[in-house]
């Protein structure tokens, strides 16, 4: 049996044992996994391994889930593979280039949510926590 999730998840912690610069190189690879692969089969094929490592150095799996469907729902809009783009651009018959110009914007403020709910967890927890999905 092969054992690939444990060796890159012992590769991801050679990087750095500091959760927070691990969660921003996660974040930049889950966005440009984001533009390549559909969301549900790169959760399929990544959550399991970043999952692992990410709740060994203490993060809520509440939390990194969250991170990492919004990371990759960003993605399928961000050019130039986006899958969105080429679903908006057969729907409204423009071209990729024109809807990648006028969806800058959003995506800079899509990236600024994104860092917010990674480095301040109380903003996306505090909705699970009044549910009583996670403790604390």
């Amino acid at each position: 049996m092969s054992h690939s999730a444990e060796i890159l998840a012992n590769w991801v912690l050679t990087i750095s044992e500091n959760p927070l610069m691990l969660l921003f190189l996660i974040n930049i690879l889950l966005f440009v996994v984001g533009m390549f692969l559909d969301a549900g089969s790169a959760i399929i094929i990544l959550g399991t391994i970043l999952g692992t490592i990410f709740i060994n150095i203490g993060v809520d799996p509440v939390h990194f889930a969250i991170i990492m469907s919004v990371n990759l729902t960003v993605g399928l809009a961000t050019p130039p593979m986006g899958l969105v783009l080429f679903v908006a651009s057969s729907v409204s018959g423009e071209r990729i280039e024109s809807i990648s110009k006028a969806i800058l914007p959003f995506l800079a403020v899509e990236v600024a949510v994104i860092f917010l709910i990674t480095f301040f967890p109380s903003l996306s927890m505090t909705l699970p926590r009044l549910l009583g999905l996670v403790s604390g």
